[in-house]
């Protein structure tokens, strides 16, 4: 089960942040980690700049919402897994913050396996392969190209988002 367990990296709208400071969060993906390394995920995440700032266990500064769902996904990039869960992982970024880190995070993730549940279809545009739910049924399945030529559900959606 352990040996699982740490090929699975997850990434959720509201992630665990422990009551350490940010450097010690982004570790605990890999605790074997050099310091480097943690720097270099902490500035793909859009993130190294809360790392300058050590206060965040006495709450003078705390991390926003998106800053969490950044420190999650750096703490995922720097554990390197096989497969990724995402629940609704941007949610509360910004759309240039979550386009940056996306691209980072597709980069680190080619060749695995990427499950990214989302409302915000800006963050599964580049997916290869998009499952739409109506009501919990599966309705359509394609990339973008081809979920747009359908003309159906995703066709809709896309139309009325704002990407």
């Amino acid at each position: 089960m352990y040996e699982l367990r740490r090929k699975i990296g997850l990434v959720l709208q509201e992630p665990s942040i422990f009551k350490r400071n940010l450097y010690d969060n982004i570790l605990y993906g890999k605790l074997d980690s050099k310091r480097e390394n943690v720097l270099d995920v902490a500035k793909r995440a859009k993130i190294e700049h809360k790392l300058m700032v050590n206060d965040y266990e006495d709450n003078k500064n705390p991390l926003s919402g998106g800053e969490k769902q950044r420190a999650a996904m750096a703490r995922a990039f720097l554990k390197d897994p096989a497969i990724i869960l995402m629940d609704e992982s941007t949610s509360a970024m910004d759309k240039e913050t979550e386009n940056e880190v996306l691209h980072n995070f597709f980069q680190i993730m080619k060749g695995k396996t990427c499950i990214n549940v989302s409302h915000r279809l800006s963050s599964i545009i580049d997916s290869d392969v998009i499952l739409v739910l109506d009501q919990g049924k599966l309705v359509e399945r394609g990339n973008h190209q081809e979920l747009i030529k359908l003309k159906g559900k995703y066709y809709t959606l896309y139309n009325y988002s704002e990407i």
